[in-house]
């Protein structure tokens, strides 16, 4: 074959090739195009805590997205739980209700590549990473000092703990040192160190080894050395602790207080610590509770001293009402209901008016917004013709109170409540309400009005009220201007009010279960022709708070003049508890120290002076029947220059225990009231009757029997028949669970 012939032949075997090769390369482009991604190369997987698994891996090509699967170890079905794009090369799985992580379990994760252009996702690791579950991080109760000199350490239990670790450090060790690992919630230090403080905390251990987070901070308790004493002189234990409410539901987000009330209220420490079920669903911190996701906890409260408990149902809900700021402030005209989830105020004088109905939901907490000396304080009026519905429960009570963060709460703070009727009194002209407000109360002609029902009152506690708006015009904590018998009153608590307790100003109105407590003047005031029954009643005093006007239990007037306008001042008082400011044998002290003046207060009300258990004076006619009254200077006083006291005055059944006199010096009237009946008694002490200072509770049972009611006032279906004198029978307590001995330190 020529040259010419050979080239040409090549040339054309070259084209052919090209042709071939061109064509090859075409037909592979829509190959790569489809393509699967690469398989995922998985680098590492960790529990960074008890509800938190960290999984990586190396990225890959043809990707663009990951793609997070998991499941229980040695389960046969993976789960979808994470799409992420393909920057990506870690992710950080966080338990919840759809994907969970639960301690004491194994998990395996792994991941695909995805390619979503060509919808395509390559091969996985089948068999993945799997990693233990570390346990809760320990949540510690306390470090209770014991009477031979070791420590306790408990706390609560960890999911996920098969054991703990206990650690201990003092100022001389910024490190921890181990002290023991023990299976159960409590570890006794037998050798801590001496006179300083001693700081312990826990971590808890999983069968396969792995640790959960600790508390940094510890809990500490101070250990005496030999020479110290480990507890003060005269110091008082706690005996019981009680949380309110117990019972609240919460929208997921949002927070609610609880309070905690420690008995007896002047324990010594009243230190406590809160816990939660499970912080997954509800957290807690110093009583604030904050909802995390749907579901059921249970917040526990625990004292220091005793190691006392008690507890509240939390619910979680979606559905649960959002929580808003109500300020309550000038006329409500039309029916108007306070939502317990709502954050309520009160400004200035607010006005239920006639034909209104105010309903207070179960568990509601409605602050008065305090102001200036001189401004009208926050109060609640509720007028002739409207009511109020405020219902709570034990586990819910209603709670009026001051807008003042605890600590710095003061009698006064706010105004009051106030309910006015028309029922009957016994003014020729119609009277205003006194404190301040304009409103006009009482049938002074006609009695068609006595059955009428201002609402109803029950499981509500008013504290720090009786704004002083002028000298002597001091607003009451709960006051009542001619309300009718139709008007449902019982378990009542007035706490701190800064003029009386309660005071009734005629009408027909009942009540049982009512506690004045702490109060600066009366405890229970009656005038205008009250002709009310009242049932169950409390009151205890402190010593350093009295008012100028000189403060009692009971004052009782028919009027301010000692007139014999009718109806005559004649309430029906049976089964009364007055715990005075003396304990004890007081008669014993000096007259100086018995009428000595209480401290001012700090709002400004003058101190004063305690006088007697009852002050009937100015024409009453008031009747007691089956009471206990203890230490006070004088237990009956029952006439004063204004006046002398009704024949229609009884007192049977009652007994003044540990009386500075029993009698005020009048010529032996108030001693021939109190002698009239032959039924009652005196006792030289106090704690004849009340066997603590100040403890209503500690009621010698044996001390109160012999209750009658034979008199036909008592004769009706509202008086209980029971058997036993004063409020309690040293068995039955009717103020658990509702009230609050310590409400300067409550958060509300």
């Amino acid at each position: 074959m020529d040259t010419v012939n050979i080239k040409k032949y090549f040339y054309q075997i070259l084209s052919i090739f090209a042709a071939l090769l061109l064509a090859f390369s075409i037909a592979q482009i829509p190959v790569q195009a489809a393509a699967k991604p690469g398989t995922v190369k998985l680098s590492s997987i960790k529990a960074v805590d008890y509800n938190k698994i960290n999984i990586k891996w190396k990225k890959t090509s043809g990707t663009t997205n990951y793609i997070v699967y998991y499941k229980e170890a040695g389960s046969k079905k993976w789960i979808k739980i994470k799409t992420l794009d393909n920057t990506k090369s870690s992710y950080t799985h966080t338990s919840s209700k759809k994907y969970p992580i639960d301690t004491g379990y194994k998990y395996t994760y792994t991941v695909k590549a995805y390619n979503k252009k060509t919808k395509k996702a390559g091969a996985y690791n089948k068999k993945g990473l799997t990693t233990n579950t570390v346990p809760q991080t320990v949540k510690l109760n306390e470090a209770k000092l014991n009477s031979n000199g070791s420590v306790t350490i408990s706390w609560f239990k960890a999911g996920g703990a098969d054991q703990y670790e206990v650690y201990v450090r003092n100022k001389d060790n910024t490190k921890w040192l181990s002290l023991d690992t023990v299976s159960g919630l409590n570890c006794t230090d037998k050798y801590p160190f001496e006179g300083q403080d001693n700081i312990y905390t826990v971590k808890a251990y999983a069968k396969s080894g792995k640790a959960g987070k600790y508390d940094t901070n510890g809990v500490k308790v101070y250990v005496p050395s030999g020479d110290d004493d480990d507890k003060p002189d005269g110091s008082v234990a706690v005996s019981a602790v009680a949380v309110s409410p117990t019972t609240a539901t919460i929208k997921v987000g949002e927070s609610t207080t609880l309070s905690a009330t420690i008995t007896p209220s002047d324990a010594t420490d009243k230190t406590v610590t809160w816990s939660t079920s499970d912080e997954k669903v509800a957290t807690v911190d110093a009583g604030k509770v904050t909802a995390v996701a749907e579901g059921s906890a249970t917040i526990t409260v625990t004292t220091k001293d005793g190691g006392k408990t008690a507890t509240c149902t939390v619910t979680v809900s979606n559905d649960a009402p959002s929580s808003k700021e109500v300020i309550l402030e000038g006329n409500i005209t039309a029916d108007l209901t306070i939502n317990a989830a709502d954050k309520n105020f009160m400004k200035g004088f607010v006005y239920v008016k006639s034909g209104a109905t105010l309903t207070i939901e179960a568990g509601s907490v409605i602050k008065g917004v305090s102001v200036s000396p001189g401004e009208k304080a926050a109060s609640l009026i509720i007028e002739p013709g409207a009511k109020i519905i405020a219902e709570g429960t034990v586990d819910k009570p209603i709670v009026f109170t001051s807008d003042k963060e605890p600590g710095k709460r003061l009698t006064g703070d706010w105004g009051g409540l106030i309910i006015c009727g028309n029922a009957r009194v016994n003014r020729t002209n119609q009277p205003t309400i006194e404190g301040g407000p304009g409103t006009l109360y009482g049938n002074t002609t006609s009695d068609e009005f006595n059955a009428e029902s201002s609402g109803k009152l029950k499981y509500v506690r008013i504290e720090f009220a009786g704004y002083p708006l002028e000298p002597d015009k001091e607003i009451n904590g709960l006051t009542f201007g001619g309300v009718g018998s139709g008007t449902e009153v019982e378990f009542v608590q007035v706490s701190f009010s800064n003029d009386d307790s309660y005071e009734w100003f005629g009408g027909t109105v009942n009540a049982k279960h009512l506690i004045a407590y702490k109060g600066w003047d009366d405890d229970f005031d009656t005038d205008f022709g009250y002709t009310g029954k009242l049932q169950f009643l409390l009151s205890v005093r402190d010593k350093n708070i009295a008012d100028t006007s000189d403060s009692n239990g009971f004052e009782s007037d028919n009027d301010g003049d000692g007139s014999s306008n009718t109806p005559l001042t004649k309430p029906v008082f049976s089964n009364v508890t007055l715990i005075g400011p003396f304990y004890g044998k007081v008669s014993d002290k000096t007259q100086a120290e018995v009428e000595a003046k209480t401290a001012d207060a700090a709002n400004g009300a003058k101190g004063g002076k305690f006088q007697a258990a009852m002050h009937l004076r100015r024409n009453t006619s008031l009747n007691v029947y089956n009471s206990v009254f203890t230490g006070w200077p004088y237990g009956l006083r029952a006439t004063d220059k204004k006046g002398t006291a009704n024949d229609g005055i009884a007192i049977k059944n009652v007994i003044f225990a540990g009386m500075w006199k029993n009698f005020y010096e009048d010529d032996k009237v108030s001693e021939n009231f109190f002698n009239l009946a032959g039924s009652n008694t005196t006792l030289a002490t106090t704690n004849e009757i009340i066997s603590k200072d100040g403890d209503y509770s500690s009621v010698v049972a044996s001390a109160v029997q012999g209750a009658e009611f034979v008199d036909e006032v008592l004769n009706n279906s509202f008086f209980e028949k029971v058997t036993y004198k004063g409020a309690f029978d040293g068995k039955n307590d009717w103020t658990a669970g509702w009230t609050n001995w310590d409400p300067q330190n409550t958060e509300y």
